[in-house]
């Protein structure tokens, strides 16, 4: 445990160094003595399992993680797509579908959540691999924002089942509004993966298309303003709302009220 330590091991690693010690000590060998060399067969099994651990991440150590962001990011994208086609075609079934697939969604932010530690110990025991350190910060910052981003779109499901048992077919600007999304979405899960693997080029241009969806999404949402709508289409549009904030501050370096005043006057709202 304590060279688990001083190699910056934490989570999963040193709890697994725990159990091996204790395991080594507690459990006795049939014959009741503590044999010297099964200290020696464990340090050699740990020698080679870290050496082949070391070699499988040697080339991309981040590439798990780049996988589990653009897993995650597609799922939420799929799912705001199909919010927007079980709200086209009034079609409970496939709404209550979507609100459990977003009641799913928290297993995978801690997956994210786990990659990025599972990352982090990699670097740490790769020397030549830790300048990499530096990029999982940024990503653990945007993890957060993506969590609030899944519980705004469970909320907006939950409207969208509430909306599809109503005899007033939804707006069309509506599905429009939650693609433009589902898109804004997909390019910024772009952008974090690019990022991740060191394409500052690509992932800057990521980040614009996100931005620039995220905010046709909230202004083709602003349209549906009105007297008229009803209290789950207002939650809709206050859940896109919501969403393109997230997306914005974890894609963009501007500040918080820089990113509410720009998301604010596409939604038509008056300045504070």
């Amino acid at each position: 445990m304590l060279l688990a330590v001083a190699f910056g091991a934490t989570g999963v690693t040193l709890v697994q160094a725990a159990v091996s010690a204790l395991y080594l000590v507690v459990v006795a060998p049939p014959d009741g003595t503590l044999v010297p060399f099964r200290f020696v067969d464990a340090l050699i099994g740990g020698a080679v399992a870290l050496a082949a651990s070391l070699l499988v991440d040697a080339r991309r150590p981040l590439a798990p993680l780049v996988a589990e962001v653009r897993r995650t990011f597609d799922e939420l994208a799929g799912l705001l797509g199909g919010i927007a086609d079980a709200l086209d075609h009034r079609d409970e079934a496939a709404a209550v579908a979507a609100l459990t697939q977003a009641r799913g969604m928290d297993a995978r932010v801690d997956g994210l959540r786990d990659g990025v530690l599972a990352a982090g110990e990699a670097l740490q025991l790769n020397v030549r691999r830790r300048r990499h350190i530096g990029r999982l910060k940024s990503v653990d910052e945007s993890i957060r924002q993506i969590d609030y981003a899944v519980r705004n779109v469970r909320v907006l499901a939950r409207a969208g089942v509430t909306l599809s048992r109503t005899h007033a077919p939804a707006p069309p600007e509506l599905g429009a509004a939650l693609r433009s999304l589902a898109e804004a979405v997909r390019e910024a899960g772009a952008a974090l993966a690019a990022d991740l693997t060191g394409q500052d080029e690509t992932a800057d241009q990521h980040a614009t298309r996100a931005d620039e969806s995220a905010l046709a999404a909230v202004r083709t949402a602003g349209q549906l303003f009105g007297s008229t709508q009803t209290l789950p289409l207002a939650m809709i549009i206050g859940q896109v709302r919501a969403t393109a904030i997230d997306l914005l501050r974890g894609v963009n370096p501007d500040d918080d009220a820089a990113v509410l005043a720009r998301v604010d006057e596409a939604l038509g709202l008056p300045a504070i």
